[in-house]
C-alpha cells in the first residue's frame, strides 16, 4: 500500500546507479511534469510514490497539485486504484478530501479494481 517497490537497476555500477537515481529525483523535482519546479516542493526530499503521487518531507502531491493537509509520513495509495489514497487523518479521491471518511478503516471491499470502497461508517 505504500507504492511500488523500487526495481533493481542491473548492469551498472553502484556509482552509476546512484547518479541515475539522483538525476531522476532532480529531474522530477525541478522539471516534471512541466518546465518548472512544482510549487512548494522540496527538491532534496522529493520522491515518487506511484505514477500519480509524489511527496517530499513536508507535502504530498497528486500530479502537480498539493494535497492540502496530507501527511507525507503516513500517506499511502491503494493498488486497487491510484485515485483513492489516505493518510492517518484523511481519505482522498484524486485531490479532494472525502468528508467524514474514517481513514483508519477506509479501504477496498474486494480485489475488483476501483469499484467498491468502505470504512467503519458505511
Amino acid at each position: 500500500m505504500n507504492g511500488p517497490e523500487p526495481q533493481e537497476i542491473v548492469g551498472v555500477s553502484d556509482a552509476e546507479r546512484s547518479l541515475l537515481r539522483r538525476s531522476v529525483r532532480d529531474f522530477l523535482s525541478n522539471a516534471w511534469p512541466a518546465d518548472k519546479a512544482i510549487e512548494n516542493s522540496d527538491g532534496s526530499s522529493f520522491q515518487e510514490i506511484d505514477s500519480e503521487h509524489w511527496k517530499d518531507k513536508n507535502h504530498v502531491f497528486y500530479g502537480r497539485n498539493l494535497l492540502v493537509d496530507a501527511d507525507p509520513n503516513s500517506y499511502v495509495t491503494f493498488k486497487e486504484s491510484e485515485h483513492y489514497s489516505k493518510d492517518k487523518n484523511h481519505v482522498y479521491y484524486y485531490t479532494e478530501k472525502i468528508p467524514n471518511a474514517d481513514a483508519a478503516t477506509f479501504g477496498p471491499v474486494s480485489d475488483i479494481p476501483g469499484y467498491f470502497w468502505k470504512d467503519s461508517k458505511s
